[in-house]
């Protein structure tokens, strides 16, 4: 598959929308759905460095046409309030972060990969 294809909001296979789709569902399992939703995304980064199998940049740079952040928020049918921020772009972000605040007690965890 040409890396261009993978940078191109037609395509629908960029970064963001993937990561955004795969995590949104499990967290909509646990959590339960939107009653109301608001959403928004932005291009921070205008270009994407190409990198190899290793993570090494190739040299090579592609226009940016996708979103690299993406924040939804609203409130849950529960009740709750949720906001879900996801983020690319930034070398030093390192697995997830999920946290939790109730009545009685708070939830903090990080994944590092």
């Amino acid at each position: 598959m040409p890396r261009s294809y993978t940078q191109s909001i037609k395509s629908a296979t960029a970064t963001t929308i993937i990561a955004d789709h795969h995590q949104l569902d499990p967290f909509t399992f646990i959590l339960g759905d939107f009653a109301t939703v608001s959403a928004t995304a932005t291009t921070l980064y205008l270009t994407a460095t190409v990198v190899d199998a290793d993570g090494k940049p190739t040299g090579e740079t592609l226009p940016a046409t996708t979103p690299d952040q993406c924040s939804i928020h609203g409130l849950l049918k529960s009740g709750a309030l949720a906001t879900v921020i996801w983020r690319t772009g930034y070398p030093t972000t390192q697995g997830r972060r999920f946290l939790g605040d109730g009545r009685r007690n708070g939830i903090d965890q990080a994944k590092v990969r």
